[in-house]
């Protein structure tokens, strides 16, 4: 079985526009594009269609789920980016707190023994340590900026990982 990337929508492929306030741009290689999340619910994002290349890059090797708010929604924004339709880990739109109890509960039952990472823009380093405690399965987790999102060499320090993870 392929190891599992757990990837964020917000702050990881989606630029948050409230942190570029202060930023005024983007960086480089992202650009504005609306998503209609349903009958005409439409969202600005800033998303970087070399970021889904390298993703791309990766998904013959790694099984990619989301694990967001978005949801079963996360598989348009990943379309835009020429992702694979991916499984959605359901993250209730009313949890505040981490979703480490939630990935937990995904890589620990539903599927153990498969090396893991999470890509999210909050998780923090207890999540992780609790992570690596509780689960049997070889962990890591990538915490990116939200005003940056997952970059290209993030990506190869992703692949890397799984070479490392096993």
């Amino acid at each position: 079985m392929k190891p599992l990337l757990f990837l964020d929508v917000d702050g990881v492929l989606n630029i948050l526009p409230g942190v570029l306030k202060a930023k005024k741009a983007p960086p480089t290689g992202f650009h504005e594009a609306r998503v209609d999340l349903r009958n005409g619910d439409l969202r600005t994002v800033l998303i970087n269609e070399e970021i889904g290349e390298g993703l791309r890059s990766l998904s013959d090797d790694v099984e990619i789920r989301w694990v967001s708010h978005w949801n079963s929604r996360a598989n348009l924004l990943g379309k835009m980016l020429g992702l694979p339709r991916c499984t959605f880990v359901a993250i209730s739109p009313w949890m505040g707190g981490s979703k480490a109890p939630t990935i937990f509960y995904e890589i620990g039952t539903r599927s153990p023994k498969r090396p893991a990472i999470w890509v999210d823009d909050e998780c923090t380093s207890d999540d992780v340590f609790q992570m690596q405690i509780r689960i049997s399965s070889p962990f890591s987790a990538l915490r990116t900026d939200p005003a940056v999102g997952l970059r290209l060499q993030d990506i190869e320090l992703i692949r890397s990982e799984f070479a490392l993870l096993g």
